[in-house]
């Protein structure tokens, strides 16, 4: 254990600080090094800034006499040049400085200064970031940035270990300085913009691998759809062979598609002060059916619903009588909630169907409206595939 700890804290000094620039031919101070490239290498301040070139994020290190101070590159004098792979633009004038930038990593929170490019040709200011791989959460004010690199992360890191965006925020922040002083500065105004920035990417991804950006078009499967669909179910033109039609009545079964519908209370929305200018970035295009169609059914499901008031109310009383579960889903245990559960529809490989999920309203009493909207996205599913020539209709719901 002594050995290793010896070991360990030999990583905190270097014998080569102060000495001369690791660089051949350069005789200044060796005062830097860089605590993030493998083995590093003491050099001089100007020798740093021009090996980052193409690395601006990283962490280094300066000795100030006593002790290694971790800094960030632009303090070296090191900018980030956009568009000319880290060479400055021709055409950069005196009168276009740095700007200011505050750029999100996945080692840290960094302050940059960053160059545009100036060309007659040059794409505009957020094309040149983007380009870069540098996201900004908005296209008016362009001071803030995060790396698609943490952007990625951020996702990946959300869906495994289901952590908030604000404490993968506060892990950046004391990434960046490990203090609790840290989390008290500039850094952490930047949260806001992380959840705007992260939320815009999440839904340019699910676009990209959809398909959509580059114009794949499935078969039998609605060109908005972001939805990741079943590769199990029977899928006319994808996992089918030719001929399936003529399989003999008693194979018949194996190219039933089934569906499943349930709902869960568990998921509720409670009512509280919300942006009304929020809109759905994947309004029907998700699970979810699309607010415009839903609204359609809706007003169809109301108007009908006159005629046969009496009717639905007798139905309703008596709906999951075994269970009890309409007498004990009162409207007041749901008094601070706008959304009370949700009714989905799945296959039989527990994957969601595209536009088959509605909200409940009130409790059960709102199930049979949910109920015919949710069972209109599986017959717009069924009438997709044109499953005529296999007996029984292929889309089951149980």
């Amino acid at each position: 254990m002594d050995a290793l700890l010896q070991d360990i804290l030999w990583r905190d000094h270097d014998p080569d600080v102060p000495g001369t620039c690791g660089t051949p031919g350069c005789s200044k101070a060796a005062t830097t090094r860089c605590i993030e490239c493998y083995q590093h290498q003491p050099l001089c301040r100007e020798c740093t800034s021009e090996r980052h070139r193409n690395l601006p994020l990283h962490w280094v290190e300066v000795w100030n006499g006593r002790y290694f101070k971790r800094t960030d590159l632009s303090a070296l004098g090191l900018e980030i040049h956009l568009e000319h792979r880290g060479e400055c633009c021709p055409h950069a004038t005196l009168d276009s400085p740095a700007r200011d930038f505050v750029i999100a990593h996945h080692n840290g929170v960094h302050q940059c200064k960053v160059r545009y490019c100036f060309c007659p040709t040059s794409p505009k200011p957020l094309s040149q970031l983007v380009r870069a791989g540098f996201f900004p959460p908005t296209v008016d004010r362009m001071e803030t940035a995060f790396t698609l690199e943490v952007l990625d992360d951020y996702i990946l890191d959300f869906d495994i270990s289901k952590k908030s965006a604000q404490d993968y925020w506060r892990r950046l922040v004391r990434k960046t300085n490990d203090s609790l002083r840290a989390l008290t500065t500039v850094l952490q105004d930047r949260y806001r913009q992380f959840m705007r920035a992260a939320r815009v990417f999440r839904y340019l991804v699910m676009l990209k691998r959809s398909g959509i950006a580059l114009g794949v078009v499935f078969p039998y499967r609605d060109p908005k759809s972001v939805v990741f669909p079943c590769l199990i179910c029977p899928w006319p033109k994808v996992n089918l062979l030719r001929g399936w039609r003529d399989v003999p009545a008693f194979l018949r079964f194996l190219f039933r598609h089934v569906e499943s519908m349930d709902g869960n209370y568990g998921m509720y929305h409670k009512l509280k002060a919300a942006d009304i200018n929020d809109v759905p970035l994947t309004d029907g295009q998700g699970v979810f059916m699309g607010s415009q169609r839903l609204l359609e059914l809706t007003e169809k499901w109301e108007e009908a619903c006159k005629t046969v008031a009496e009717c639905l109310y007798f139905l309703q009383e008596y709906l999951c009588n075994d269970f009890k579960v309409r007498r004990t889903q009162r409207v007041g245990k749901f008094k601070s909630k706008d959304i009370s559960g949700i009714i989905s529809a799945v296959c039989n490989h527990i994957t969601f169907t595209f536009g088959a999920t509605l909200n409940l309203i009130t409790t059960e009493t709102y199930v049979f409206s949910v109920l015919e909207l949710t069972v209109s996205g599986l017959m717009r599913l069924s009438a997709t595939f044109s499953w005529t020539a296999v007996q029984p209709p292929p889309s089951t719901v149980r």
